[in-house]
């Protein structure tokens, strides 16, 4: 509560093996010696559907080395609500959008593996959230197969997005589009965040790396986050214009 960890100053405070600055910063300057008061926020993600798990729909896994590009895209074109991948390796080598009817895909922490192919196109995201009225969660999934420039995921739809117990791998994560809905993120690993536009995002247990680049690039709207780690070479916020806050955090180069 309103400590921050400033490289290159005199310290204040010295507990527990840290270094510390105590009171409100703009960036290197001291403002005030007041703690700030941190605004009571609603944080809490919309729940999962409640949906039978004999209505879920399970993507075949085609087995070692073959590509789940097809099985993947039948589960999501089912019509199904909860999309279910089994413990595994799901190697994909196509863009994917989520359709609209899609509000869950949970796995048994599966990985989702990017393979470079002429029909995978680096410069669109891996996956792209589409409009819809209902929320979107991503759970218990690993993304890896980070191919130079490509997005993981991209948030394209008015509709708020989840993602909780999600690891992706590489340097670009998640980029948000302005006009996109809410965004939660919980328990999660990974790159980047672009945040363009006005819309809020709350984060909780994150560690967020970008080794010489910005961690997380907020526009204009609102990101809160508790419990946030970072390394390396970086900038790890950017904002542009929104509110940012941030409650417990641990960073070192």
């Amino acid at each position: 509560r309103g400590y921050g960890l400033l490289f290159g100053k005199t310290p204040e405070v010295f507990a527990n093996g840290v270094y510390a600055q105590e009171g409100t910063f703009e960036g290197n300057t001291k403002k005030s010696s007041a703690y700030q008061t941190w605004s009571s926020l609603p944080v809490d993600p919309p729940a999962v559907p409640n949906t039978p798990v004999s209505n879920w729909v399970s993507v075949d896994h085609p087995g070692n080395g073959l590509m789940a590009t097809a099985a993947l895209r039948a589960a999501l074109a089912s019509g199904a609500d909860t999309i279910y991948l089994p413990h595994g390796l799901y190697e994909i080598d196509e863009n994917i959008v989520i359709p609209p009817t899609v509000q869950r895909i949970v796995g048994m922490f599966s990985t989702i593996k990017a393979v470079a192919n002429e029909s995978l196109d680096v410069s669109q995201p891996l996956f792209r959230t589409s409009n819809g009225t209902v929320n979107l969660m991503l759970e218990k999934l690993n993304f890896t197969g980070a191919l130079n420039g490509l997005t993981t995921l991209e948030h394209a739809g008015a509709r708020t997005l989840t993602l909780r117990d999600v690891t992706m791998e590489g340097k670009k994560s998640v980029r948000r589009l302005a006009g996109a809905g809410t965004l939660f993120v919980e328990s999660f690993s990974g790159g980047q965040f672009v945040l363009e536009g006005t819309s809020n995002s709350w984060m909780r247990q994150v560690n967020i790396e970008s080794d010489g680049g910005t961690c997380i690039s907020n526009g204009t709207g609102r990101l809160w986050v508790h419990g946030l780690k970072s390394q390396g070479q970086c900038t790890v916020i950017k904002n542009t214009g929104g509110n940012v806050e941030v409650m417990s955090a641990l960073l070192h180069a």
